[in-house]
């Protein structure tokens, strides 16, 4: 038993006592050892145990959930696409109505100038 803790320690590197370095000190570089190690060195067993029935139970109502979510976005999505055809489609119509307009405004400009040129003929 002594030995194995030992051979642990060394494992670790935590027989080495000496102070630590600037960059061995450093919080952000500490990484804990595996759980699965300690079980092997136990003699534990690595299999994680079946969840209970209320974690069975969580885990299917999140599952919904994410489920549900999803189809929500996809459908979220679709109506997007269709808002942005409608869209472009309304910005069409409207381009094609000034178009229109212009038409019309120019027919009328130049009906206008021929007026005034009979008009201007007569006197």
């Amino acid at each position: 038993m002594e030995d194995e803790a030992l051979a642990a320690l060394e494992a670790t590197g935590l027989h080495d006592f000496e102070e630590p370095s600037s960059e061995e000190s450093d919080d952000e570089n500490y990484a804990p050892p595996s759980p699965c190690a300690h079980d092997a060195e136990a003699g534990g067993s690595q299999q994680v145990p079946p969840p209970s029935s209320a974690e069975a139970s969580s885990i299917a109502v999140l599952t919904r959930l994410i489920e549900e979510q999803q189809r929500q976005a996809q459908l979220d999505r679709e109506e997007l696409r269709a808002q942005q055809r409608q869209s472009q489609q309304h910005h069409e119509e409207t381009r094609e109505i000034v178009r229109e307009m212009r038409r019309q405004q120019q027919a009328q400009a130049a009906a206008q100038q021929q007026m005034n040129m009979m008009m201007m003929s007569m006197i």
